[in-house]
């Protein structure tokens, strides 16, 4: 039985205990306390107002605002961190330090690329099995999709359209490291646009519209949405033998075939005939799965450092086009 503490107990570490419609486990939390591999044993939060929110959806867990206290004390086998990305370096930092063997993180992998560094220093410096939370790379149906674009069963892909809400580096993140995954290719060059009409975004993190070019010339736009209005994440890749749409968070795939249009000559996608999958999944166990795994088994991980700088690289350089007024930039990658 592993040994887990969750730094950081706002939404995602566990006040989303209280929304109903999620699927369960809803936090990284409540994924400690129903794998048969795993146990809750600490929260851990500065903000002691944060601390009773999640003590109310965990009352027989220990608190602390003290991180070294609790790692001192505790002596964790998985910590994860759920803090905002700013303070990631520095938690998983002292998490390494102290000899915790796994590490979970919550995207983005860091605040800075100078951020990102320093935590793959420290990772590999002390041996700590380490898995970031951009859960979509372990999710099936995006695995599939991967795999059919392998095999060529798209045939050659002709462009992809990406739609999110709520933050560049909060959402947009898991479609860019989602299309690293599913492409199998770095993406190379983009560029960015603020939208100043989507305004619901965490503080300093807005919405980025952007053109993405990949390493083969695919053309791939991404469109930000108002939060206010509807919530989004989807993926459309469209090859020249059919398309896959990954719709409803990821949840949903439609495999869409061609036919014959009512215009002579032409090919049309036919909606109508789509192939439907669904598989709703929690946003937090895999990762807890992935990270028990890996160590055991001492394998690398479906998704940790090299992906979660990959991604970061790619928001940067969508953060210095917007600077530069949209300007073509060329991402750059250091792993």
């Amino acid at each position: 039985m592993y040994k887990g503490i969750v730094i950081g107990c706002g939404n995602i570490g566990a006040l989303l205990e209280a929304d109903e419609k999620r699927a369960k486990p809803r936090t990284h939390a409540s994924a400690l306390l129903g794998n048969p591999k795993t146990s809750l044993v600490a929260l851990v939060d500065v903000n002691e107002e944060s601390l009773k929110k999640a003590k109310a959806f965990f009352p027989d867990t220990p608190a602390y605002t003290d991180l070294q206290k609790c790692l001192a004390e505790i002596r964790p086998d998985i910590a994860i961190v759920a803090t905002d990305s700013a303070n990631h370096a520095s938690i998983i930092g002292q998490c390494a330090e102290s000899g915790v063997p796994m590490i979970i993180g919550e995207k983005p992998l860091a605040h800075t690329m100078s951020d990102a560094r320093n935590i793959s220093a420290v990772l590999k410096k002390h041996g700590t099995t380490f898995v970031l939370n951009y859960q979509r790379r372990l999710f099936p149906l995006f695995r599939e999709v991967r795999e059919m674009i392998r095999r060529g069963s798209l045939g050659a892909i002709q462009q992809v359209t990406c739609y999110y809400s709520n933050g560049a580096h909060n959402n947009a993140g898991h479609t860019i490291d989602a299309l690293l995954f599913l492409l199998g290719e770095r993406i190379v060059a983009v560029h960015g646009v603020l939208n100043r009409r989507n305004v619901t975004h965490p503080d300093n993190d807005p919405n980025i519209d952007g053109i993405l070019i990949t390493e083969s010339g695919i053309t791939i736009t991404l469109q930000s949405f108002d939060q206010r209005y509807f919530g989004i994440h989807e993926i459309c890749i469209f090859g020249a033998q059919s398309a896959a749409l990954l719709h409803e968070y990821g949840y949903a795939l439609n495999i869409v075939p061609l036919k014959h249009s009512d215009i002579t000559g032409l090919l049309q996608f036919s909606y109508a005939d789509a192939q439907s999958k669904h598989d709703v999944r929690s946003m937090t166990t895999d990762a807890l799965t992935e990270v028990i795994a890996v160590y055991e088994e001492k394998r690398e991980p479906r998704t940790g450092i090299n992906n979660g700088m990959e991604t970061l690289a790619v928001l940067e350089a969508l953060s210095a086009s917007v600077r530069q007024n949209g300007a073509r930039v060329t991402v750059e990658y250091t792993v």
